[in-house]
């Protein structure tokens, strides 16, 4: 065969044939939002937490106010007036010019106000991590909720099935004789539990979903399954360290103790301020003006140079009165980080507690639900042979459904210490950190300790 008749047959056969198939077009499945998913989103989105970065704006603008005390303060300046000059001052009437001032002694009043502001602006910054620790943790219960709510719907239905199938049996067996009326309206009466059950958790499911729609501000999104959550927890808490080290851990590492602290050396630093408010305050002072001389009709320029001292004498105990409001606040402020730090510790205690607790109750429930699952096959083998009464196989059908329950609840309240405990100790993956004082507009990746 020539060269020609075998490329006019390759030609016939791609025809013929096709182009070729590469398979369906798949598409990848959803990623969905796991446990830093969820912390971060949550945490970008809440409104506590932009308001918390508002204080720290304020608080930022503060600092910057206070370090202005220790800089040259330059105005401009200028008066004027007709008719007779000195009348009400000895001030020249008719004059311009610039007026430069520097703080030289003030016996530590700029340095306790800076370091007043320094300590207010980080514990703004610890209530933004706090903030955004909090609305982690709410969409992470509500996360929780969810599947636990799942699981009992599933398990709800389930009994629902069940006991459908045992109505339309039992109805059949009543019409040949073989069982009683009470036997009938007994399992229709579970039935229509199970329906009322059912509505009910599916009402819980959808407001427990309308929630984490607003606050995650999105129409359907896709949370993980519970195997993934639960594996999150475990991999945060590892990472954190053990259970117990975390707990001795939350008293120092709580960002609400945090804040606190800092308020409490804010508040110090103010009322020992407001104690030397009685202290001379010197600083140099220079004008230079140009005044209008009436007699003359001409201007003159005019400068001096010099030092100004101010003292405080007497202002009708309006000094006292601020010293005493300061030192009363400061004792206020230490008395609230000892009241929430003993609240945190105990808190700390009792979800590590809860946690082991929790642990071996889920194993054992797991026994008791498998137990209660062998007990039910053999009882409704026994109602096959007559043995057992069909009201005692409802009984144990409900046994095992309510032994399904009490482990879905324990299993889910453990995952909920978990959390818990990840947001005391802030330990939780994936929230907003709080933003750099001198990059505000950026939302991670500070920890409030510089020193200015």
């Amino acid at each position: 065969m020539s060269a020609l008749a075998l490329i006019f047959a390759a030609a016939l056969t791609q025809a013929v044939s096709g182009p070729e198939r590469t398979g369906p077009e798949v598409n990848p499945a959803p990623v969905c939002l796991d446990l830093a998913a969820l912390n971060a989103r949550a945490s970008r989105l809440a409104p506590d937490v932009a308001t918390a970065s508002a204080r720290l704006d304020g608080a930022e603008a503060d600092f910057d106010d206070a370090l202005a005390l220790r800089r040259p303060q330059i105005s401009l300046f200028a008066r004027s007036g007709v008719g007779d000059s000195g009348l009400t001052s000895s001030s020249i009437e008719n004059q311009i010019g610039l007026r430069v001032s520097q703080r030289l002694i003030d016996f530590g009043d700029a340095r306790l106000a800076r370091e007043s502001a320094r300590s207010t602006r980080r514990a703004a910054a610890h209530e933004v991590r706090a903030a955004a620790l909090q609305a982690g943790l709410d969409v992470v219960l509500l996360a929780i909720d969810r599947l636990e709510t799942l699981a009992s719907l599933e398990a709800t239905l389930a009994r629902a099935d069940y006991f459908r199938s045992q109505t339309e049996t039992v109805s059949v067996m009543a019409d040949q004789g073989m069982a009683t009326g009470a036997e009938l309206a007994e399992v229709s009466a579970e039935l229509a539990r199970s329906e009322a059950d059912r509505i009910a958790l599916e009402f819980q499911r959808d407001r427990i979903e309308a929630a984490l729609q607003v606050r995650l501000e999105d129409e359907a999104p896709q949370l993980c399954d519970e195997p993934r959550m639960a594996a999150d927890l475990d991999h945060a808490l590892g990472q954190a360290g053990t259970i117990a080290v975390i707990a001795d851990q939350a008293v120092r590492r709580n960002r609400e103790l945090a804040a606190l602290r800092e308020s409490v050396a804010a508040s110090e630093a103010r009322r020992r301020r407001e104690g030397r408010a009685r202290l001379p305050a010197i600083e140099a002072v220079g004008v230079s003006s140009y005044a209008y001389d009436d007699a003359r009709d001409a201007w003159d320029y005019r400068d001096r140079i010099g030092i100004d001292v101010s003292v405080p004498l007497y202002s009708g105990s309006q000094l006292s009165a601020r010293a005493d409001r300061a030192a009363a606040e400061a004792d206020l402020t230490a008395a609230q980080l000892r009241q929430r730090e003993r609240q945190v510790r105990e808190e700390a205690l009792i979800t590590q507690r809860r946690i082991s607790a929790l642990r071996g109750q889920v194993i054992r429930l797991e026994t008791v639900r498998i137990r209660k699952a062998e007990q039910l096959a053999l009882v409704e083998q026994e109602v096959e042979r007559s043995v057992a009464t069909l009201p005692e196989l409802v009984d144990v059908r409900l046994e095992h459904e309510n032994a399904v329950l009490a482990e879905i609840r324990a299993r889910h309240d453990l995952y909920r210490e978990q959390a818990r405990l990840l947001a005391l100790a802030d330990a939780a993956p994936g929230t907003l950190q709080a933003p750099e004082p001198s990059q505000r507009t950026q939302l991670w990746g500070w920890e409030p300790d510089p020193e200015d």
